[in-house]
C-alpha cells in the first residue's frame, strides 16, 4: 500500500498487503513458470518479500537468480524506507541460462534528486547456445497542468536514451525489453510508444505475436485488481520473434487457485 492514502472504503485492503501480493505473485509464478521475468517498481517491502525474508519467493524457487539493480534514489540491495526508491529487476531461471554480462544505467534525471533506470542483463541460452539482452524499465509519469510538457519530453528522452545505451551492449543480438512506459499507444503530445515503434526498430510484442491478446495492462492502485482496459505496460523486441502474447488479467482467488476472470468480490 502506498502510505498517506485514504483506503478506508475499500473493499480490497486486507487482500492488498505485500505479504499478499507476494502469495500472488507466488502463485503467478508457478503458474506460468517463466524463464525470464521483470518485476518494476520494486521497492524496499518487495525486497524482503521477493529477496531476503525467511519465507521469500525465490527461497521457494530455488531456479531464479537475478541481477543487481540500480534503484532511482541512491539505495542499493533493498536499502531504505522511501517507497519512491525504486528497482527495475530481471530475474532469470539459473538452470537455463548462463549469465554473460549485466548492469544498470540512468536514462534520465527526474524530480527532486531521483532517476529513472534501466537494469538489463546478456543471458545465454545453455541449449540453444543463442545470447540475447533483457532489459527492464521503467519511465515516469506525465501529469496534467504545468510540468506535462517538460515530463513528456523526459520520457521520450529515457526511450531513447534506452534503446542507444542497449543496442550498444547487445551489438546486434537480440533485444527484449519490458516494462511500465506509463503511456497508452495513442497518448497525444506524448511520443515515447511511437518512437519505439517507428523510429527505433522495436516492435510491439502484442502485434507481433500470431497469438495475441487486447486486454488492457493498468490496474487501480488499492481500489481494485480489476484491469481497466489501458495498457501502459509493454515488452519491445528487436531480433527476435515472439509466439505468443498474453496479458495475465484474471486473479488468483484465496486458495490461489488461478481464474482467467472473476468478480472482484470473490477475490
Amino acid at each position: 500500500l502506498l502510505p498517506n492514502m485514504d483506503y478506508s472504503n475499500h473493499d480490497m485492503v486486507e487482500d492488498y498487503t505485500f505479504s499478499a501480493r507476494a502469495d500472488r505473485l507466488l502463485s503467478l509464478l508457478k503458474h506460468y513458470d517463466p524463464n525470464v521475468f521483470f518485476l518494476n517498481e520494486f521497492n524496499f517491502a518487495w525486497w524482503k518479500e521477493v529477496i531476503t525474508d525467511e519465507d521469500a519467493i525465490l527461497k521457494t524457487l530455488t531456479k531464479y537468480n537475478y541481477v543487481e539493480s540500480r534503484s532511482t534514489g541512491k539505495s542499493v540491495k533493498g536499502e531504505g524506507t522511501k517507497y519512491r526508491d525504486l528497482y527495475n529487476m530481471v530475474f532469470y531461471d539459473q538452470e537455463q541460462f548462463e549469465l554473460i554480462d549485466t548492469g544498470s544505467f540512468v536514462t534520465c534525471q527526474t524530480w527532486g534528486g531521483w532517476y529513472d533506470h534501466c537494469t538489463w542483463v546478456k543471458l545465454l541460452h545453455k541449449e540453444s547456445g543463442q545470447e540475447a539482452v533483457y532489459a527492464a524499465i521503467h519511465v515516469q509519469t506525465v501529469p496534467s497542468g504545468e510540468q506535462h510538457v517538460e515530463r513528456a519530453v523526459k520520457s521520450v528522452q529515457a526511450a531513447v536514451t534506452a534503446v542507444e545505451e542497449l543496442n550498444k551492449i547487445a551489438n546486434g543480438l537480440p533485444i527484449i525489453m519490458g516494462g511500465d512506459f506509463n503511456t497508452t499507444e495513442e497518448s497525444r503530445g506524448y511520443r515515447t510508444y511511437q518512437y519505439m515503434v517507428n523510429e527505433a526498430g522495436f516492435k510491439d510484442s502484442r502485434y507481433a505475436a500470431p497469438q495475441t491478446d487486447s486486454s488492457g495492462t493498468a490496474r487501480i492502485w488499492g481500489s481494485s485488481l480489476k484491469n481497466n482496459g489501458n495498457r501502459i505496460d509493454y515488452i519491445f523486441v528487436n531480433g527476435a520473434s515472439v509466439k505468443k502474447y498474453d496479458v495475465a488479467a484474471g486473479a488468483f482467488l484465496k486458495d490461489h487457485t488461478y481464474v482467467e476472470n472473476v468478480p472482484e468480490a470473490d477475490l
